[in-house]
């Protein structure tokens, strides 16, 4: 299972790197902060320019980011790479089917994602 790392800060990098460590298969990480990238990039995971990016290649997205409208930000530009009559189609990665969101966000925020994720 190929999967996806959305947020390289304090807690995603350490999570990141011990799950590009211990996993048989590829892991495809995007951070806005380049020197991230590149430090998991050289441990083995398969660097990507986007989130969108990452959702193109991964069967599942951990995304660990530290504020709510980032949670938001994250998932419209990844479902904006499948138009809604794709989204149950079999070329779209399994990733938007399993997601695991790992911030501290209010609830009203975690609903907007939930529905986001719904609408597919």
């Amino acid at each position: 299972m190929k999967i996806g790392f959305i947020g390289l800060g304090i807690m995603g990098e350490s999570m990141c790197e011990n799950i590009v460590k211990k996993h048989d298969d590829k892991v495809y990480v995007f951070d806005f902060v380049e020197a991230k990238v590149k430090q998991l990039e050289a441990v083995g995971a398969v660097a990507c320019s986007s989130s969108k990016e990452v959702a193109e290649h991964a069967d599942v997205i951990i995304s660990m980011v530290p504020k709510s409208e980032h949670s938001r930000s994250v998932y419209n530009e990844v479902l904006q790479r499948w138009p809604r009559q794709q989204a149950h189609s079999l070329s779209m990665p399994r990733l938007l089917r399993v997601n695991l969101q790992l911030l501290q966000v209010n609830s009203v925020s975690m609903s907007v994602v939930t529905r986001l994720l719904l609408r597919l």
